[in-house]
């Protein structure tokens, strides 16, 4: 029972230190990749119009094609007048 109990441990500790060399491997894999995608996120962010903008500039155009019918409607008649 104890070299049992001996290749329990050794293999106890062998899957410890498995367990310590994945996690080291994937915060030296894993961690910079991340960062790379936190920049890039930040940085299409930072260049994002606010979408109240947005909003604005629906609004503004919505008022100049109203402007531009009326105007058009307005010439057309006075064509037909001269």
């Amino acid at each position: 029972m104890d070299q049992m109990d001996g290749r329990f441990d050794c293999l106890e500790q062998r899957v410890d230190d498995m367990s310590r060399s994945i996690g080291v491997l994937m915060d030296a894999q894993f961690t910079p990749r991340f960062n790379l995608l936190a920049e890039n996120q930040q940085i299409i962010l930072d260049k994002m119009i606010p979408v109240s903008r947005v909003e604005a500039l629906e609004d503004e155009v919505k008022f100049l094609k109203v402007v531009i019918r009326q105007m058009n409607e307005d010439i057309q008649q006075l064509k037909k007048a001269t």
